[in-house]
């Protein structure tokens, strides 16, 4: 439980530094991007910290001290308007994204607890979509304890970590603060898929000019695919293929479905006979924040980020301090996803561009 307190300290300063520098922003919103600083937080102080003391819970004592910083310095600097208040609007809100995003989160934590090293019967399983990505997962999370930095890959030692591991030594952080591997995997993980899928109906929300709209959106980015899985149902009464060919189709409705579920490597997106069919069905959640932790991560920073840059932009919300906090979380984000980092970095670009078009805020997106 000492890591779930830890992770409570840092989220608390999170919200607070929200809180601090920009009070101007609806609750809801203070909220998201305080949590998901909090989170960013825990990953980043303890490495910081790393870099002298090597990753040991000296580290992570010294982390509370470099929040302990910050959180001064937000106070010197912070804006002393007195925050938003939670109104009817904000109640609204909460319900219409909860309605969305809670069945979501439901679903993801399930995810997490079934396919992340699950013990039953002596054996201990995992998901067909996280069967490769768990090695290297798990053999960075373990090799991170007290490890020196910058760190090496387990599997090359003497070769340095070029991977963006931060979602990593989260998970480390939680196994060395006496959780097990398996809860050090799954409870970090539900609680990114959380702040991905509210911070995302938040997002979408302040984007869209109707709430359906934001919550049409979620839909289509988070239930995504197509419809290649509907070929496994085609002639459903007729078997029309055999072991090791043409399996997606093989026996009738009920043994296809068996095999979908249960079989090995027969899910449409990425069947073992996948140049057979050239079936391409994929869903973000299934293929990309279940086995994918850094892309998982990843999100839970950029979608604040874009949040703020989207919320900088508009003429009634100029803010110095919106554009410095931007900058930090997004210089926090190499480490965690390049691949964010560089998407953020081109949305950028194009909205440099535009206050450069309209002459709208161009001081304060330089100086992010």
């Amino acid at each position: 439980m000492i890591g779930v307190l830890f992770l409570t300290i840092c989220v608390a300063g999170g919200l607070t530094t929200v809180t601090w520098l920009l009070p101007r922003q609806r609750p809801l919103y203070r909220i998201w991007m305080g949590s998901a600083l909090g989170v960013l937080l825990m990953m980043w102080l303890p490495a910081l910290a790393a870099f002298v003391l090597g990753f040991t819970l000296a580290a992570h004592a010294v982390a509370l001290l470099l929040l302990a910083l910050i959180l001064a310095l937000c106070y010197v600097w912070r804006d002393k308007r007195a925050p938003v208040r939670w109104e009817a609007q904000d109640t609204a809100l909460l319900k219409r994204t909860l309605l969305v995003a809670l069945p979501l989160t439901v679903l993801g934590a399930w995810l997490q607890y079934t396919h992340n090293i699950r013990p039953q019967d002596g054996a201990l399983y995992v998901g067909q979509s996280t069967y490769g990505d768990l090695p290297l997962h798990m053999g960075i999370i373990t090799s991170l304890q007290n490890a020196s930095f910058p760190p090496q890959y387990s599997i090359l030692p003497g070769t340095r970590l070029a991977y963006p591991f931060l979602a990593d030594s989260l998970s480390t952080s939680f196994l060395m603060m006496g959780m097990d591997l398996r809860w050090a995997l799954v409870f970090p993980g539900i609680l990114m898929m959380a702040l991905v899928f509210w911070g995302y109906l938040l997002l979408a929300h302040r984007m869209a000019d109707r709430p359906r709209a934001a919550v049409l959106a979620a839909l289509l980015v988070f239930l995504n695919g197509g419809l290649g899985f509907l070929y496994s149902f085609d002639m459903l009464g007729v078997s029309l293929g055999t072991p090791g060919s043409n399996e997606m189709q093989m026996g009738t409705w009920l043994d296809r479905l068996r095999t979908i579920i249960q079989g090995w490597y027969q899910t449409p997106v990425n069947h073992a006979e996948f140049t057979t069919y050239n079936l391409r069905w994929s869903n973000i959640i299934a293929d990309m924040f279940v086995p994918q932790r850094t892309f998982l991560g990843g999100w839970v920073v950029l979608l604040p980020c874009l949040y703020l840059l989207w919320d900088g932009m508009q003429p009634e919300t100029p803010n110095m301090r919106q554009y410095v906090f931007l900058g930090m979380m997004a210089g926090a984000l190499p480490l965690l996803h390049t691949h964010s980092f560089l998407a953020l970095g081109l949305a950028s670009a194009g909205w440099l561009v535009h206050a450069l078009m309209t002459r709208r805020n161009i001081k304060g997106v330089l100086l992010y």
